[in-house]
């Protein structure tokens, strides 16, 4: 629906990283971490791409 409308998808990891880039959140690690805790699978290398991103390792 969202391809079909125009409007770009950019998932759960990408609203922590443009909440970051706008101030609304300090830091994207302690909410990432609860992400990797619930069912959701997250490949390593995403994980180190999304805190490399947000400028936290």
């Amino acid at each position: 629906m969202a391809k079909i409308n125009q409007i770009d998808v950019i998932g759960s990891l990408g609203i922590l990283l443009a909440a970051k880039a706008k101030g609304l959140v300090p830091d994207v690690a302690p909410l990432f971490g609860q992400i990797e805790q619930s069912d959701v699978y997250l490949s390593p290398d995403l994980s180190a791409t999304v805190l490399k991103l947000a400028g936290e390792k």
